[in-house]
């Protein structure tokens, strides 16, 4: 267990240098390569059931983490973050609480936040485009079939 601590906490190191990074140029890609390593690999070793998927959004995606605790229905939250944040981070203040809970946790990193400049979408004043796409997707993509058993957390 300590050894998957570790690589979250150095995940959350490497995380602070996207921040200083112009999201076209190629140092930024590094940077994140770097951070989602550490956060790929302290998952498997904490054997937490995270999966990366992809939200279609316009003519590109959002990036996004689905923690889904088993095939029983349960109650889900949708964690968006803030303007600097990246999915990571929701898995900090959501993913994890959540799963030690017995709750399904979608995150994503919505335009703007997390990676999406470096995909070319950045924060606009319609944000419920991609808040929708992300809810379409939880339901078509998941075990959830209903909106009822989403309990958004936004």
């Amino acid at each position: 267990m300590s050894a998957g601590l570790s690589q979250l906490s150095a995940c959350f190191a490497f995380r602070t240098s996207p921040h200083y990074a112009d999201p076209g140029k190629p140092e930024f890609a590094v940077a994140l390569s770097s951070m989602e390593a550490a956060f790929a690999s302290g998952i498997a070793l904490l054997r937490i059931p995270l999966r990366s998927i992809e939200v279609p959004f316009e003519q590109t995606s959002l990036p996004g983490y689905y923690l889904e605790i088993d095939a029983r229905p349960r109650p889900t939250l949708v964690m968006v973050g803030g303007g600097d944040t990246f999915r990571e981070d929701s898995f900090y203040f959501a993913g994890f609480p959540g799963w030690k809970r017995d709750y399904n946790v979608l995150m994503v990193d919505l335009p703007g936040q997390g990676k999406t400049p470096g995909r070319g979408l950045y924060f606009s004043g319609d944000a419920e485009l991609s808040i929708s796409a992300s809810l379409d997707w939880l339901v078509n993509q998941s075990r959830l079939r209903s909106m009822a058993s989403v309990a958004a957390a936004i």
